[in-house]
């Protein structure tokens, strides 16, 4: 019989690297030669920005900040295996990991089959080791619900969402860390995620996904004329409705189905203001 829980997580903070690494992206903020000067100054900062830069560049509440997400997770995932669904769905955005230049869809519905994947193969641990110390090509196995996917891709068409669906990820092209890194986070000890997940990507990078590739940019590396920009994302009305869509197609599916938004906090270099 058909039911459905909500669940919500963050992929960044990414709890994926050592603490050391953690405060990598304020180090990029302050590296800014546009930031102004008395912001470069700890002094000049809120106080709880003070607090957790410390004497250590944010290492101790590195690790403070860790225990208290890996609690949550926890919470999540006790809560996943109370309801013991028959599969996950897990929205999420991709950052230029599986989808390029020859497309980028508005969304996609990813109905994977059973697949193995490197997590630590991504460019970013070329230079940050993972958390766990794994070596890279260390195989990490995600169960996939294909039929459960073309269900959900039908009924979004028979609805009348335009959205695109995927039986495999492009070849050599990482899973997106919205999934992936979600995946992990609740698998923290690394005895495998025991459900079956469809996942819906999203594209919310919007008119930076290409021109910035997926990665980070200082505001004078924007480009200045706006035609250089690529078309914008779905609007938020758009992304409501589709979220809603999907919700009455899994109460009417057979399944127990545990729905979760992945978020990200720390995605403040899309916008010129932060």
């Amino acid at each position: 019989m058909a039911a459905v829980l909500g669940a919500g997580c963050t992929h960044i903070p990414s709890l994926s690297i050592g603490d050391e690494f953690m405060s990598t992206m304020c180090k990029w903020a302050l590296a800014n030669p546009e930031l102004p000067a008395e912001l470069r100054v700890p002094a000049n900062w809120p106080e709880r920005m003070r607090s957790e830069w410390g004497d250590d560049q944010g290492l101790a509440a590195a690790a403070e900040h860790r225990k208290a997400l890996r609690e949550q997770f926890d919470r999540v995932r006790d809560s996943l295996d109370a309801f013991a669904p028959d599969l996950v769905v897990i929205w999420g955005d991709d950052q230029y990991e599986m989808f390029h230049e020859e497309i980028i869809p508005p969304f996609v519905v990813c109905a994977f089959p059973d697949m193995t994947t490197q997590l630590w193969q991504r460019p970013m641990y070329g230079a940050m080791s993972n958390y766990w110390n794994e070596d890279r090509d260390t195989p990490y196995k995600i169960r996939g619900h294909r039929a459960a996917g073309k269900y959900l891709a039908s009924e979004l068409l028979r609805e009348g969402v335009d959205t695109a669906y995927s039986y495999q990820p492009p070849e050599g092209r990482p899973l997106p860390a919205a999934f992936v890194n979600t995946i992990r986070y609740l698998d923290w000890d690394g005895n495998g995620f025991p459900y079956p997940t469809v996942f819906v990507s999203v594209n919310c990078y919007g008119r930076r996904v290409v021109t910035h590739k997926g990665g980070v940019a200082y505001p004078h590396e924007f480009p200045k004329d706006s035609a250089d920009f690529d078309p914008p994302s779905p609007t938020p009305a758009r992304c409501f409705d589709v979220g809603a869509t999907i919700g009455r197609a899994l109460a009417a599916s057979p399944w127990r189905v545990a729905v979760m938004a992945s978020s990200s906090w720390s995605h403040a270099f899309l916008t010129e203001k932060t």
